[in-house]
């Protein structure tokens, strides 16, 4: 009895390893916009539904600012952010949701000012 115990543990074990999240990616990328291309980052959110990324997306680019982020032609737009943990100074940010086979892909360009948009300083190895 003992042994067929710990052969189940053993194996529950060994499949939830094989069965674990698979990580959020983070690097750099660019994101067009009216033709041209602007810098950003982009973040792969595997094992994640579209709805519920788009709702904690905008969410979060609301907080702390009176502004809605407006939807359109594919891509969010929100004028007047306020993200402290990116800059002191509102910022325009835009980005684009694409849901993927088997995770969403959201790529972000923040703007300081006109055509100043902030560089990511990602390294990738």
């Amino acid at each position: 009895m003992k042994t067929i115990f710990a052969f189940f543990v053993v194996s529950l074990f060994s499949t939830s390893l094989l069965f674990g999240q698979k990580p959020v990616l983070i690097y750099n990328g660019t994101l067009e916009l009216t033709g041209s291309t602007y810098p950003g980052i982009i973040a792969t959110i595997p094992e994640a539904t579209y709805e519920v990324v788009q709702k904690n997306w905008i969410k979060t680019i609301e907080s702390g600012t009176r502004s809605k982020a407006v939807y359109d032609n594919g891509r969010w737009t929100l004028f007047g952010a306020n993200i402290s943990s990116v800059s002191p100074t509102p910022m325009n940010v835009y980005s684009k949701l694409e849901n993927q086979d088997s995770l969403v892909r959201l790529v972000v360009a923040m703007e300081l000012k006109k055509d100043d948009f902030i560089q990511t300083g990602i390294h990738e190895s």
